[in-house]
Parts: structure tokens; sequence; C-alpha cells
């Protein structure tokens, strides 16, 4: 199980062209889940340069955060696109806000229009549509290639047809062969639903991180079972999908993250990662 030490927090960022390293103050918070809509980034950097913020783009640059602490500093937390760039005076201070969205520019661009014959298998049909989508493919190609749709369906007897946006499509063709499809840092992730991914569990504990005690949600719906909730300092390995290996005093066990955010203030108090996560297997 994966744990670090919590110690000298880091944060650097690369927005286009231009790099700034650990040093500056970043505020950010970044929000991921496995819902299929947009993981986001919000952030703030003080006092760029006039020369440095005249040189941002305004709209569509490649946005990369990395941060963690001093002994792994360049852990990814975020890689998606600017929605938009603004710099905004307060007082003597210079503030840029930059707002984003993971994979959004492909999710709401892509279009299609396609069709199968008859017969047509559902891993084929997945995998076009994955490749339509302009996405890196993640581990949709693996898994398809390795045969493992758990659906109940595997072939379209009268075929298939689509036209519109790729995503969407994408998401209601996996859906059928029981897989959710998200986006996570620039590339597709299929899971089976309650599963995992195959990345090693991120350890919270006392010892690890863990902050107060975790707590349960209220269900959105009647009969359904809620969230846990939990909070850490700052743990960038955790993201949609991966597992998680509880160890508080009440609760322990291994959760499957269903979404979380990750806060941080490098000249602040704000160093956290609040997620919200089932237990291993749960299919609602």
């Amino acid at each position: 199980m994966t744990s670090i030490r919590l110690f000298k927090r880091a944060a650097s960022v690369r927005i286009g062209d231009l790099s700034l390293p650990n040093g500056f103050r970043m505020e950010f918070k970044v929000k991921k889940t496995l819902k299929g809509h947009p993981n986001t980034l919000d952030l703030t950097i003080s006092n760029l340069s006039t020369q440095t913020r005249s040189a941002l783009q305004t709209k569509g640059a490649k946005v990369t955060l990395l941060a963690g602490y001093e002994e792994n500093p360049d852990q990814l937390l975020f890689n998606g696109d600017a929605r938009s760039i603004d710099h905004v005076r307060r007082g003597p201070t210079w503030l840029t806000r930059v707002q984003c969205g993971d994979g959004e520019a492909a999710m709401q661009a892509r279009t299609l229009s396609l069709s199968f014959g008859p017969g047509a298998k559902v891993g084929d049909v997945l995998l076009r549509l994955a490749q339509d989508a302009g996405l890196d493919l993640g581990n949709v190609s693996s898994r398809l290639k390795a045969g493992d749709v758990k659906g109940a369906a595997t072939q379209f007897l009268n075929g298939f047809a689509a036209s519109g946006r790729a995503f969407p499509e994408l998401q209601n063709v996996a859906r059928a062969a029981g897989l959710d499809v998200s986006v996570q840092d620039g590339a597709l992730q299929a899971l089976v639903r309650g599963e995992s991914t195959k990345e090693e569990a991120v350890l919270l504990s006392a010892e690890t991180g863990l902050v107060d005690s975790p707590e349960h949600g209220t269900p959105e719906r009647s009969g359904e079972q809620a969230v846990l909730k939990v909070k850490s300092l700052l743990q960038p390995g955790i993201r949609p999908g991966r597992r998680i290996q509880l160890d508080a005093q009440f609760i322990k066990g291994s959760f499957v993250t269903e979404t979380v955010t990750h806060s941080g203030d490098t000249h602040g108090a704000a160093w956290y990662s609040e997620v919200e996560c089932r237990p291993l297997g749960t299919v609602l």
C-alpha cells in the first residue's frame, strides 16, 4: 500500500508553454469524479509579472498542476484545458485565476457519424467510439482487447448507428456493456461498476495523514448506500477509481474512490484531500 511522508509542501504548474516552479503562491481546488462530467481545476496564482500575465493564453491552453511534498513533489494533481484565464487586482496584489476542465474540449466538441452492420461486437463499437472521442484511450483499448466486457449483450443483433457528440455515445454503449467511462487527466478510464483500478491502494490512517473521523453522507435515493466521507492531508495519488485502504478507529476496510476534492494553498493552511468512497464491490 502507498503512503508518503507528508512534510514540506510543494506545487508547480505549466500553462501552455509557460512553467511556474515551486515558490509562487498558488491556491487550488481540484474536483475529480467517476460520474462522467469533466473534472475541474480552479487555480489562483499571486503576483505574476506584467510580462508573464501578458504571455498567458486566455482560453484553451493545456494546464498541468503538480503538487506534493519535498520527498515527492512532482505528483500529477490535474491535467486539462483552460476554460478561462483572468487577471484581477486586489489592492497591491495581482491575482491570476485559471479555470479548467479535464478533457472538456474534446468531450463537448468531438462529433461522429458512424454505423455498424448486424452482429457488430459491442467491444468493436466501444473501441471505435473511444477512438472518435479524441482523448487518450487510457485503459479502454487493453480492456477491450482482453475481452473484459461484462454486460448482458456481446453484440448488436440489428447493427448500431450513432450521430452526434462522441463522448455521450461512448458512455451510453459502455453502460450497456457494464462499464462506467470517465476522463481522468486527459485519458479515458473504463471500470466495471464497483471495481477499482489496478493501482496499489492508498493507505489512510492517523499515521499517514487521516484527519478527523470518517462519516457517512446522506443517501441520494431511498435504499441507496451512503458514501463514506474521508478527509486527509493532501494525497495527490488519490483519484476516482483508485482503492483506499482505510484504517480509522471505527471504520476499516477497502473502499473505492468515487469523488475527490484536492484543495491547497502553498502559503496558507489548506492542504487537504476530501474523498467520497464506497466499499469495494458496491454496485449501484
